[in-house]
């Protein structure tokens, strides 16, 4: 199993290089990489991660096809009495694609690291003991919220309660309580949040120095083509690799 930190540090330079990267092709590429790896091994997610990734894809090209302000722009087709823009379709296609890049690098990183590699990821990487001990608690109960959640909003639905935002108030109440209770439970412990926690060693140092050297190389050709497009500088030599660079940064 590899070592959380350096999952984290792979997650990071996904999300960088997701929003650096421009055009559909690269970043559908840097997608598909994505939500293999959240899938590797996994026969059961593969139905899941594709029905996620359908609709994250329709709902995108969907949207920005019907509102896409841009000009120029054409029409595709008609939904009735909307019309559907081509350019659109297209963007939305980007937008899904930049937003499931990290999504899917962060889904594998967090089903593989569990609560405990998550908070050694965090710690080991500079992140304040207490900070890290709030994600980690706030991972902890989020299915035990989301199931608050449901019980809540079917019991307001038995009563005949209407207000949508009625469902805020025992929710934030029962957060509460449960938030003082665990604080309670710490501190009857001994356990200091802000106190110093024994690291592993970190075995994939070397690959995460690699993916940070690579992710900084793409931040740097990004801002050295866009830099470029905007007339900063020019020199004869650069303009081969800067027009190489503007098809995918």
């Amino acid at each position: 199993m590899s070592d959380p930190r350096t999952g984290l540090v792979a997650c990071v330079a996904v999300a960088v290089a997701a929003s650096m990267v421009e055009g559909w092709v690269p970043l559908s590429f840097l997608a598909a990489g994505a939500v293999g790896c959240a899938v590797w091994r996994r026969p059961a997610a593969v139905g899941p991660a594709l029905g996620i990734v359908a609709a994250i894809l329709w709902s995108a090209a969907w949207t920005q096809g019907l509102f896409y302000a841009d000009q120029p722009r054409t029409v595709a087709f008609w939904m009735g009495p909307w019309p559907i823009y081509m350019e659109g379709l297209a963007h939305g296609v980007e937008v899904a694609l930049r937003q499931m890049a990290p999504l899917a690098a962060g889904m594998a990183w967090a089903s593989r690291a569990g609560r405990e590699g998550a908070l050694v990821a965090l710690v080991g990487l500079g992140v304040p003991s207490r900070l890290a001990m709030i994600v980690d608690i706030c991972l902890r109960f989020l299915p035990t919220l989301a199931k608050e959640w449901s019980d809540v909003v079917a019991l307001r639905r038995r009563r005949g309660a209407a207000d949508p935002f009625g469902v805020l108030v025992p929710m934030a109440a029962r957060a509460l309580r449960r938030s003082t209770a665990v604080a309670e439970a710490m501190t009857a412990r001994g356990i200091d949040p802000a106190g110093s926690m024994a690291q592993p060693e970190w075995r994939g140092r070397w690959v995460a120095a690699l993916i940070g050297l690579a992710t900084a190389g793409i931040v740097v050709a990004k801002l050295a083509a866009w830099s470029w497009a905007a007339g900063w500088w020019w020199h004869p030599v650069a303009v081969p690799a800067m027009r190489a660079l503007r098809l995918v940064l």
